[in-house]
């Protein structure tokens, strides 16, 4: 299929305190925003509340999103998969135009919704509101978490440099890991997506976007790439990783503010207590 996906756009980590998450990614070195309402745009175009709050921390093109569910009878995204487990929950991926993506979509047998219209307040540098076109993928076809398309209708309001400048050298989202008791099934789908086939790893498969790749492993998988890490339900999204200029310097931050973690030649990995239910890898640029 033509590829109408670009890449990562961002993820979600949903917690039940929102508060206690932003502590935790402050001090792995993410410069993190301060929390706002989410907001979505009704049948008339007026901007509503969906009792639900979100922060974030910035890169080039890609971001994290911590969220929270503040409301549940207004109808937040994340509510049904908080009662799951915290931790990460969401894969955004990125499209230049959402109607053409979802189209495809429909065309490779995934049943992609219309276009859903979506916004928040930037308050950050350049204020004002930043608008998305994005949908849901079906939970059938993706189990393991709010698997979703999105279109930046304004971007350069959320991508403004006022908000990157993060302790611990990241700069950017790299690669996102599904977990799955069926594997094989899992690449299917995600080949049907992202338009691109998975490739054999030595503890799984992986399916490469260019700047950002989806790892998807079994359990077996899971702990062979993190050793001791279970996933925190089946399917699941149990780990991410960012990309730093110097995994050195990295390292070096991690230590003196005292974030345990394990190192490889050529990453390292703060665990699933440190980082609000999901692994959070650096791994250096090329």
């Amino acid at each position: 299929m033509a590829k109408t996906i670009t890449g990562i756009d961002h993820l979600g980590v949903v917690g039940a305190d929102m508060a206690a998450n932003q502590a935790a990614y402050e001090r792995m070195g993410f410069m993190v925003t301060e929390p706002r309402p989410l907001m979505g745009i009704d049948g008339d175009g007026n901007e509503v509340e969906l009792g639900q709050h979100s922060q974030h921390f910035v890169f080039g093109s890609t971001y994290v999103e911590l969220t929270g569910v503040v409301d549940p009878k207004k109808g937040s995204h994340v509510g049904d998969f908080l009662k799951r487990y915290e931790g990460l929950h969401i894969v955004c991926f990125a499209a230049a135009d959402a109607e053409v993506a979802g189209t495809a979509l429909r065309a490779h047998g995934i049943a992609a919704p219309p276009v859903m219209e979506s916004a928040r307040f930037v308050y950050y540098g350049d204020t004002g509101t930043a608008r998305f076109r994005w949908f849901p993928l079906p939970q059938d076809a993706t189990p393991e978490g709010l698997i979703c398309v999105v279109q930046h209708v304004n971007p350069e309001l959320v991508f403004q440099d006022v908000v990157m400048n993060h302790p611990n050298g990241a700069q950017a989202v790299v690669e996102v890991t599904l977990c799955s008791e069926t594997p094989d099934v899992a690449c299917a789908t995600y080949q049907k997506i992202l338009g691109v086939p998975p490739t054999d790893l030595p503890f799984g498969h992986v399916l490469d976007c260019g700047e950002a790749r989806v790892i998807v492993v079994d359990r077996a998988g899971l702990a062979a790439h993190y050793p001791g890490v279970t996933p925190p339900a089946m399917p699941s999204l149990p780990a991410f990783a960012v990309g730093v200029a110097d995994l050195a310097h990295t390292a070096m931050y991690l230590r003196g503010v005292g974030v345990p973690f394990t190192e490889d030649t050529d990453r390292l990995w703060v665990a699933p207590e440190y980082g609000g239910g999901t692994v959070v890898e650096f791994r250096a640029l090329d």
